[in-house]
């Protein structure tokens, strides 16, 4: 109908063993056993395809110009394996916290929003009978950062990252320089924007940007950095994080 708003939500398949949430240079990892019990046996750059990521980020490309949204669907559950069952017939169980933050992350800048249905009863079961619930985790770990992108500008020192929870936070960088020296630096955020998906050109996303200045600092091209975000509660990130330069 002419003047119907269209909102796209892709599920990400990591509930099914039908998406990898890795980052680049993890492609030589062995996949997570959950992924494992679907895929086989192997590295995630051998089972999959590409990351999620890129698949939000094909989308969006996509959609580009069609007056469409954006919106990425978080699969809250995983394949079951001896150590996640719910006591459903479905062949899913209960995921992790942390599993769930590198989807979140996937999502990158791609997307407007994060939806991710509660179903029964992954979020509210005791694996095999013990232990918090997923729902549980999810409340006494809901203030981890999560990096969802990040933007080097080695000349100025300056680097900004988008993510989640990032208030007061120190940022460290492991970096490889053109002379193929492994070096680290860490700084505290010298800028944060909170509101910084809320802006026009972002719609509702309730992502974070925050900026920190190392000095002068050297990249090799090619080469991954890895970040690793500290915040003001004392929490870091759980979910790993890489970028090529």
């Amino acid at each position: 109908m002419s003047g119907t708003k269209l909102y796209i939500a892709p599920q990400d398949g990591m509930g099914t063993g039908k998406g990898g949430a890795y980052m680049g240079n993890e492609s030589t990892l062995n996949v997570d056993p959950f992924a494992a019990s679907i895929v086989g046996t192997g590295t995630w750059g051998e089972k999959y395809q590409a990351p999620t990521s890129e698949y939000y980020k094909a989308a969006a490309a996509g959609i580009t110009g069609t007056g469409a949204t954006l919106w990425a669907n978080i699969e809250g559950m995983a394949p079951e394996v001896a150590t996640n069952i719910c006591g459903s017939d479905s062949l899913r169980g209960q995921t992790t916290k942390t599993r769930l933050d590198r989807q979140i992350q996937q999502t990158g800048l791609s997307v407007k929003k994060n939806i991710s249905f509660m179903w029964d009863p992954y979020f509210t079961c005791k694996v095999n009978g013990t232990g918090p619930t997923l729902l549980e985790n999810l409340v006494a770990n809901g203030g981890d950062p999560i990096i969802n992108d990040s933007a080097a500008n080695p000349a100025t020192g300056a680097l900004t990252v988008y993510g989640y929870n990032l208030t007061g936070s120190s940022i460290k960088i492991k970096y490889t320089t053109p002379l193929g020296q492994v070096q680290e630096r860490t700084a505290t955020v010298t800028s944060h924007n909170p509101n910084y998906g809320q802006t026009a050109a972002n719609g509702d996303f309730r992502l974070e940007s925050a900026t920190v200045n190392f000095g002068a600092y050297s990249l090799g091209s090619g080469k991954y950095y890895m970040l690793y975000v500290t915040n003001g509660d004392g929490k870091t990130n759980k979910g790993f994080y890489s970028k090529l330069y």
